[in-house]
């Protein structure tokens, strides 16, 4: 096993340079942290070194991008842009929280260029428009992608009017549990996502691909009219990861015309997140300029650093806490169907007092120190895989936690579509790393690895090893 620095190219060594220029003038300039300078060059290092080699490193500039949004974004509104610093009694834990970011970010770029084979040194040998696998392979995998979407479908259209009747904020209370989404329903909706991934292993051309990709992303729009953003953001780059690693041997995946699509959305986008996140806990939304709106974004968005720096804040109330990081394996592994039927466990469900304290959840218990009554009516904090690892490993939990996460990165990168059960696991698994930096340090493994996931993956593998008789999966 060893390290494998790709190089960077001549301009985008120039480029490197010249930020770091600025961002040293700016540091200076603005009295800027010290320590979040440093983790901006960081994260800039590898930045560059994924777009210079961007079809071997997707997977890594897209969690990098998820990295900036949701953990430094905030700060370097602070700290660059005089944007008014609140929540001003977690100012002392700063330091900390840059030096989680710092281990943080080496140890995912570290796990992204670990090479254990050469392997990754090999371009795909795929003929172009030549699936690995059968026809009846991909319409089974596809139908069964179909059928669960309907049900996200429903699912959505169901939240959609759950929030228009009680609210964004009261769909996270136990009244929004007896009013949403049937339990049918929703297991058979979270299927979804897996689903699709399993679909896109399948190898499938672009013809075939093109419609259930349009149908994703038809869905990612409608999921943001829940109030949510993540799914629509995740969604749309796990779509972008699958066209580039497609477009690597095979080229037309994507096109020049599809570039100047996305480089334009993305200011548009930033305005209607930005407008929609006022809309959905009901404030008024006011008019300011694109530079504006952009730098509100990154501030509204970059919150998820506050869970690492609270973390530190109430250590001593989080004592009694513990293994918080693989709370999802705790969940899948006792309080499955199978188990609460046994014995009888009571699953603690939306935002409730016991839920906080007799809980396992560490955003749960920051949500209610924070928020307290306000967290009853659906207030929340969210999480954060740094502040988790933290929490029950320390430091060296961080780093070795983050290197784990972009060795991820690098097999999502390198998928070579020869087993479409492992590569489209791998893929959905891809799903789920990118909200880690807002999200839990498990949670690919109650998306992808829960009793019903695991039921509906079986069922669709027995149906594809029994479908033709010669062909061996």
């Amino acid at each position: 096993m060893k390290i494998v620095i790709p190089k960077i190219k001549a301009k985008m060594v120039l480029v490197l340079i010249f930020g770091y220029i600025v961002l040293l003038i700016a540091t200076i300039c603005n009295e800027a942290s010290f320590l979040l300078m440093i983790v901006l060059m960081v994260w800039f290092y590898f930045f560059i070194l994924s777009v210079s080699d961007i079809k071997n490193n997707i997977a890594l500039f897209c969690f990098l991008i998820s990295f900036f949004v949701f953990l430094i974004g905030r700060e370097v509104c602070f700290n660059y842009f005089s944007v008014k610093v609140y929540y001003k009694y977690l100012a002392d834990e700063n330091s900390f929280a840059f030096i989680c970011l710092l281990l943080g970010m080496v140890g995912v770029g570290l796990g992204n260029f670990i090479s254990s084979s050469d392997k990754s040194n090999v371009k795909m040998n795929i003929e172009p428009h030549t699936p690995y696998y059968p026809n009846y392979v991909q319409k089974i995998v596809m139908c069964a992608f179909l059928l669960s979407y309907l049900f996200s479908v429903i699912a959505t259209f169901i939240q959609i009017f759950l929030v228009k009747q009680i609210g964004y904020l009261a769909s996270y209370t136990d009244e929004a549990l007896i009013l949403g989404v049937p339990p049918v329903v929703s297991y058979i909706s979270a299927l979804t996502p897996t689903f699709f991934c399993l679909f896109l292993a399948t190898y499938p051309n672009k013809k075939r691909a093109i419609v259930p990709i349009f149908l994703y992303e038809i869905y990612a729009i409608l999921t943001v009219f829940t109030g949510k953003r993540y799914p629509f953001i995740a969604i749309s780059m796990i779509i972008l990861i699958y066209l580039v690693i497609r477009n690597k041997n095979e080229k037309g995946w994507i096109t020049r015309r599809m570039v100047y699509v996305i480089i334009i959305s993305i200011p548009l986008l930033l305005v209607f997140l930005s407008a929609y996140d006022s809309i959905r806990i009901g404030e008024r939304v006011s008019y300011v300029s694109i530079t504006d709106t952009i730098i509100n974004f990154f501030d509204e968005q970059g919150g998820s650093i506050n869970v690492i720096k609270r973390v530190k804040y109430h250590e001593e109330e989080l004592k009694d806490l513990s293994f918080c990081s693989f709370e999802n394996l705790r969940s899948v592994l006792t309080e499955n169907l199978i188990v609460r039927e046994i014995t009888g466990a009571k699953v603690l469900s939306g935002n409730s007092v016991e839920r906080a304290m007799n809980g396992n959840s560490l955003m749960h218990r920051l949500s209610y120190y924070t928020y307290g009554s306000a967290y009853l009516l659906g207030r929340g904090v969210g999480s954060c895989y740094i502040a988790e690892l933290f929490h029950d490993f320390g430091y060296i939990g961080i780093f070795i936690g983050s290197v784990f996460l972009g060795r991820i990165l690098r097999l999502v990168s390198y998928i070579d579509f020869s087993h479409f059960l492992r590569d489209g696991i791998l893929l959905a698994i891809m799903y789920y790393v990118l909200l880690a930096p807002r999200g839990n340090f498990d949670g690919f493994i109650g998306g992808v690895f829960s009793i019903y996931s695991i039921v509906g993956i079986i069922f669709l593998y027995i149906l594809v090893k029994y479908a033709g008789k010669k062909y061996t999966v």
